[in-house]
């Protein structure tokens, strides 16, 4: 099978080698490729917006010329494989989103930050941060909770600043043919009781979603690689890796 994995914010593709080591083991072919304005070493990139990112993802799928390619998002990369699907629905096998975002047409991903946490992620100007949604603390002691303090720190050179674009601008969903690919909808058990009702609230926006539980907290793909690649093949309804 062709997986084609989209990375959540403050990351890049680099997020999924494990995975896709798994994936590779069991005769599967994986591509991450890392969104603008998440390289290594970016320091804040406010030119890129949501519709950039999608516009890049659909480019390097449609790159690949496959026809049955599963794509594969996690985090704020929800809305990305969304934007995506509504592009090439019928080259698409599946849709899996790993504690991911599903979004409403005309919404972005403020709009649900801002809905389950209020004001708390504005600074005093009222305009979002694009580093106050992955500070320091909160990727060591949530993001990476079930990792140890040093294991979560190891990770920390290689995040970046989210593009303010990618949590403000609206997602346009408008054909709704995104919905015409079977989904399914991985839930971390790891994450904190707030994130578990966050994330099941994301899989009940789906049609009929498999719905596949793994261990691990949200940067599963970093601490249980394994597990998640076997979790990602059982949401296609294969078992083992």
């Amino acid at each position: 099978m062709n997986f084609f994995l989209i990375h959540g914010g403050a990351q890049g593709g680099w997020c999924w080698d494990g995975v896709i080591a798994e994936l590779a083991s069991s005769g599967h072919t994986a591509v991450a490729p890392t969104l603008p304005g998440c390289e290594p070493g970016t320091l804040v990139a406010p030119e890129v917006d949501l519709s950039d990112l999608i516009t890049f993802a659909t480019a390097e799928l449609t790159s690949l010329d496959w026809d049955d390619a599963i794509v594969v998002s996690h985090s704020g990369g929800g809305p990305v494989a969304q934007g995506v699907a509504e592009e090439l629905v019928g080259k698409l096998r599946h849709l899996i989103f790993v504690d991911a975002f599903v979004l409403d047409d005309g919404q972005s991903l403020l709009d649900v930050a801002q809905a389950e946490q209020g004001d708390g992620q504005l600074g005093d100007s009222g305009q979002i941060s694009s580093v106050a949604f992955s500070p320091e603390e909160r990727w060591i002691h949530e993001l990476c909770r079930d990792m140890t303090d040093s294991e979560a720190r190891s990770w920390l050179p290689k995040v970046v600043p989210i593009p303010m674009g990618w949590l403000t601008e609206p997602v346009r969903l408008t054909k709704g043919s995104w919905r015409e690919i079977p989904a399914a909808y991985i839930l971390l058990e790891g994450e904190s009781v707030e994130a578990r009702v966050l994330y099941e609230s994301m899989a009940r926006k789906l049609t009929n979603p498999i719905i596949v539980r793994c261990v691990g907290a949200h940067e599963a793909m970093l601490s249980q690689p394994r597990a998640l690649a076997a979790a990602i093949l059982k949401a296609t309804k294969v078992d083992r890796l």
